[in-house]
């Protein structure tokens, strides 16, 4: 679906509203600016949201860290863009859980030679997330450096998403595995500057995939409470595998099904037997032949995944300012306050602040024009004090020349 609207700025004002061409790509989730021939992303549609109607052709997209206001043609049209989108909605979401993640919702769009990549608030990601979803990082250490140069990869570390009924954990391996709570381990990584880059990548299945996330789960008891997964890297077996991705990029496999030795475990190794265990991967996969890159988009069609199970394409996390809390707030209550009652407190924040805004322009004008005239005074004055020097230097000289004509003509020795 595509068509014009109108999308209004914060100020809502006739200057802050552009009339623009959207595009609703249904199968990917996603919608869309047209600048030109390129496609511009802008909403994420598989993120938490809710669309609601007003007025006349109008129509509020709420994210749960932005909003945006826009406004059709006529109200028939209002209504067959909010048809489409309320299957996108949370509440819409309930009866599509499947289809969407059919649809891979989490995808970095190519439109030509324009690259796109969508971008999530870290805030939003326990929402969206499930077991077995994946985050790669990119860290800066010298030991991922070495990684990063040997895989010839911007990945060097995995960690797989772990999703219980009452918290979301993340699973490293970092000679041991470690447990953690998701949003604060990401937390950690980013305060610490230890990861200037991280992504996330979603398992989908073509059913529900409850029973792999589960199998994935179990699994995962079982090596924490066995203890297993805590021996040294395994450098020798790690080795093969390494020197085969020069010859070619495809995972190394067997004609039988090979048992992994799980004592010996390493970041992606640990990501790979999760998989096997719950049938995402091939059992006849060498997991020590798999590296943090395998799990990126580049090399998704060098991994052997079955039962319809994928990885959706890479999203990038942000870690946002704090203005992005208040934003939040802000769309939470456009969400679930009446719209006439919130209609009145968005005028008087309106024009609280045009009038701060004609303020400070005022302000900044006139600081301007004294800027100017401080710079003309002082360049007069800096003239001025020149132009009194250089008189008194040309009175000097002159003085000096009419003693000196004098004491060649004589007259200074006979005043002598």
């Amino acid at each position: 679906m595509e068509g014009w609207l109108r999308k209004h700025g914060r100020l809502c004002g006739a200057a802050s509203s552009k009339r623009r061409h959207f595009v609703l790509d249904s199968t990917q989730g996603v919608l869309f600016i047209r600048n030109g021939k390129t496609l511009v992303h802008l909403i994420n549609l598989h993120c938490p949201m809710a669309v609601r109607q007003h007025g006349k052709g109008r129509f509020d997209i709420i994210c749960a860290s932005r909003a945006y206001e826009l406004e059709a043609p006529d109200a028939d049209e209002a209504r067959r863009w909010v048809s489409a989108l309320l299957p996108f909605t949370v509440g819409g979401r309930d009866g599509a859980t499947a289809a969407a993640d059919e649809r891979g919702s989490f995808t970095r769009m190519i439109t030509g030679n324009a690259h796109t990549g969508l971008r999530m608030w870290v805030g939003d990601l326990e929402n969206c997330c499930d077991t077995g979803d994946l985050i790669l990082f990119s860290t800066k250490d010298g030991g991922a450096s070495a990684i990063r140069f040997f895989t010839g990869s911007e990945w060097n570390h995995v960690g797989i998403v772990l999703r219980t009924a009452s918290r979301t954990l993340i699973l490293e391996w970092a000679g041991g595995l470690y447990l953690s709570d998701l949003r604060s381990r990401l937390a950690n990584y980013w305060k610490n500057g230890d990861a200037h880059i991280f992504t996330y990548r979603k398992l989908h299945f073509e059913g529900s995939g409850a029973v792999a996330r589960k199998q994935i789960l179990q699994f995962v008891d079982q090596l924490i409470t066995e203890g297993r997964g805590n021996g040294q890297f395994p450098v020798a077996d790690v080795i093969p595998g390494w020197l085969g991705q020069i010859v070619s990029n495809k995972i190394q496999t067997n004609s039988v099904a090979i048992d992994d030795d799980l004592e010996r475990l390493f970041c992606s190794k640990t990501v790979a037997v999760c998989y096997k265990a719950a049938g995402v991967l091939k059992a006849s996969v060498d997991t020590n032949s798999v590296f943090p890159k395998h799990f990126s988009c580049k090399y998704d069609e060098f991994m052997q995944y079955q039962g319809g199970a994928r990885l959706g394409r890479e999203i990038d996390l942000s870690f946002e300012p704090s203005v992005r809390v208040r934003a939040v707030t802000r769309n939470f209550l456009r969400a679930t306050l009446p719209s006439k009652r919130f209609a009145a407190a968005l005028r008087i924040q309106r024009a609280f602040r045009q009038r701060r805004a004609r303020r400070l322009a005022l302000q900044r004008r006139r600081l301007g024009v004294l800027k100017r005239a401080r710079k003309y005074i002082t360049g007069t004055l800096a003239e001025y004090f020149v132009s009194v020097a250089h008189r008194d230097i040309m009175y000097q000289l002159e003085l000096v020349s009419r003693a000196k004509q004098q004491l060649l003509d004589g007259h200074l020795v006979d005043d002598v």
